[in-house]
């Protein structure tokens, strides 16, 4: 009865030898790497966002830490789902152990200093959507779940440099997902901070003087140089709103406002340039010999073509007239009269190209996204813009010496 037994017996010993030194031998080195796979974990040490500055080094944001809870996902995701929490439920979490198999990552969302008065101008984080962790452009930049990435304002023209550099922290953990150690670390590389030409003092204290109630706008700029010192834009918004995260019906309600407080009105708004426009029809007329320094026009209070009347405001305000007017007297107080016949002497088509030459028309080039180019209407404009049977037939469409008068003056 025994002499089938040691054949199998043998047979099955060396079966498990076989097998023995396969595991040990042969996948060793596979089966290893899972070991040490299992015991190690990488995280990411998130680099903080750099700061912007004002034109006198005051900060005009802060990075605030707050940690990400890592764990696993149900859509079993590779790299697991990101629950933000704020630093006392990060720290409270870590005080009484961290469930199995989860990991806290320490980050950092912004404070904005001014939160309304320089909304516009600083712009806004958001997170990542999950369109935009799958997009190509952001993956090849190493941008990840829960990142944040500059979405409006200097927040985005800059991102690239506010960003920073992650690091990276490679720790060991025990069979219940608790970090026992530091195995290595890459340091994080901060974000670069960025100095404004804007005075923060400044920008508060325009953004304090405007009527809560209004609409529009207030920029200082520095002649000499071109420097925004102060743009405001109103009505305004809260940034930190946008920093802590908006329900959608918030941001619903701020789109849905009539008053359009996400709207910048400094830069994305096209206005009547109103007298100020006085000075390019000056340069045109001097430029093109139009008129000379003793050239004058007798303020006659009203011109007239036809049945239409084209009044000097001094007269239609007081009644009154300023008599002969040359160029100098004409700037100093405005005069209607005086630019309305020099636009007549200039015509319609040299006013356009001087106002061209000036940059009328054309995106002015600040770094911010949403500037507006502004408009220069001349008879082809016209012609296009009134092109409707209706307005031919009315001829709506042609220029007219009143249409010139109406741009001299601005």
């Amino acid at each position: 009865p025994y002499s089938s037994f040691y054949p199998s017996l043998i047979t099955g010993f060396f079966i498990l030898m076989w097998r023995l030194f396969d595991l040990a031998v042969v996948q060793g080195h596979h089966f290893r790497s899972l070991a040490d796979g299992n015991r190690t974990r990488e995280l990411i040490r998130h680099a903080p966002r750099g700061i912007l500055l004002d034109r006198t080094g005051k900060p005009m944001v802060t990075n605030i830490p707050y940690y990400r809870l890592l764990q696993p996902c149900d859509s079993g995701m590779a790299e697991g789902c990101v629950t933000p929490l704020s630093r006392e439920e990060g720290d409270a979490l870590t005080h009484e152990g961290l469930p199995a198999g989860t990991f806290l990552e320490v980050d950092y969302r912004r404070d904005y200093l001014y939160p309304e008065a320089l909304s516009h101008l600083l712009g806004y984080t958001g997170e990542l959507t999950e369109k935009e962790v799958q997009d190509e452009y952001y993956r090849l930049r190493y941008y990840r779940r829960g990142d944040h990435v500059g979405r409006t304002g200097a927040e985005a023209v800059f991102e690239d440099r506010l960003r920073g550099r992650d690091g990276k922290e490679l720790v060991e953990v025990d069979a219940h997902g608790k970090v026992i150690r530091t195995l290595g670390r890459d340091r994080e590389t901060p974000g670069e901070d960025i100095t404004l030409s804007i005075d923060a003092a400044l920008q508060k204290t325009v953004a304090d003087s405007f009527p809560k109630s209004a609409l529009g706008a207030v920029v200082v700029a520095r002649p000499a140089t071109g420097e925004i010192l102060a743009m405001y834009s109103s009505p305004s918004y809260d940034l930190n709103a946008f920093a802590q995260g908006l329900s959608q019906k918030q941001y619903d309600d701020l789109l849905a406002n009539p008053d359009q407080p996400l709207f910048d009105r400094a830069i994305g708004g096209v206005y009547p340039p109103g007298s100020t426009f006085k000075i390019v029809t000056s340069l045109a007329a001097l430029e093109e010999g139009a008129v000379r320094k003793d050239t004058t026009v007798d303020d006659v209070g009203v011109l007239t073509i036809g049945p239409f009347s084209f009044p000097n405001w001094y007269f239609q305000q007081y009644g009154k007239t300023e008599g002969a007017v040359d160029i100098v007297k004409a700037i100093q107080r405005s005069n209607d009269i005086f630019f309305y016949k020099v636009g007549e002497w200039v015509g319609i088509t040299k006013l356009v190209y001087w106002a061209h030459k000036v940059g009328i028309g054309k995106p002015l080039g600040i770094e911010l996204g949403g500037e507006a180019s502004g408009l220069m209407p001349d008879p082809l404009w016209k012609k296009a813009h009134f092109a409707t049977p209706e307005d031919r037939e009315a001829r709506n469409d042609e220029w007219y010496l009143g249409d010139t008068y109406h741009v001299a003056i601005g």
